[in-house]
């Protein structure tokens, strides 16, 4: 569970450094969107909500939600939603992806969350 509140921040993280440029809709409506491009392949992160702050909070937690996939799938969620941002094609996305979530680098490092960004930013998983 504590993995799962460490993703949760680094994609509330991410979403926040958008704000200021892109603005509050903006941000909830790409984080949406990402969300359900990435639920076709990933059920399993259903109970996750997107409020209208574009704020990602789970609203229950059930068994499926500790499941191996959760990481990959919100990884997936992240770079779907990063690579929606004007601009970015021109900025390496893992490099972007470290900055944002610098605060939290180092629990996050210790997940693999690094690693796996990687690989999906890579189109590797």
């Amino acid at each position: 569970k504590a993995n799962l509140n460490l993703l949760i921040e680094a994609i509330n993280l991410v979403a926040e450094s958008y704000v200021k440029d892109q603005g509050i809709f903006w941000v909830t409506k790409n984080l949406r969107k990402a969300k359900e491009d990435v639920i076709k392949e990933f059920p399993e992160i259903s109970s996750f909500y997107v409020d209208n702050n574009g704020k990602v909070s789970i609203l229950r937690a059930s068994k499926e939600t500790f499941d191996q996939k959760v990481p990959l799938a919100l990884a997936k969620w992240i770079d779907l939603f990063v690579n929606k941002a004007p601009n970015l094609s021109r900025r390496d996305r893992v490099a972007t992806i470290r900055e944002m979530t610098d605060r939290i680098r180092k629990p996050l490092e210790g997940i693999g969350f690094y690693d796996l960004y990687t690989k999906v930013a890579k189109k590797v998983v």
